[in-house]
């Protein structure tokens, strides 16, 4: 009865994306440049993540020979070094649950977007 339970949780689509920019988009047609500029992606081996959404999946199919696309991996238990990245190159946030990088990041999002003056 545990394995069917862990084959589930397997099987299970990951919730986020660790998009990297692996190629140069120079030679490449301006459409492919402008979805990379709104992926985010602006200089080589740069790193974003993105939530698994269709949106994000179609722009991704349309840039996929030049970035690398992995699952973010959660690791809670795990220690994290002052001055370490938060996600490592291998797509596992370190320290941090699902929940608590999503309510960080919600609160980075709220800090940063201008109010509406009425």
């Amino acid at each position: 009865m545990a394995s069917v339970a862990v084959k589930a949780a397997a099987a299970a689509p990951h919730k986020l994306h660790l998009v990297r920019l692996v190629r140069s988009p120079i030679r490449n047609p301006e459409s492919i440049r402008n979805t990379l500029k709104a992926l985010g992606l602006h200089r080589r081996n740069q790193t974003v993540i993105h939530k698994n959404t269709s949106a994000v999946n179609g722009q991704l199919a349309k840039v996929l020979h030049l970035v690398d696309v992995r699952p973010v991996v959660f690791d809670a238990a795990a220690s994290r070094i002052p001055g370490a990245p938060l996600v490592g190159d291998d797509g596992v946030v370190r320290g941090f649950t699902e929940e608590q990088l999503m309510q960080s990041a919600e609160r980075i999002i709220s800090q940063t977007t201008p109010t509406q003056q009425q």
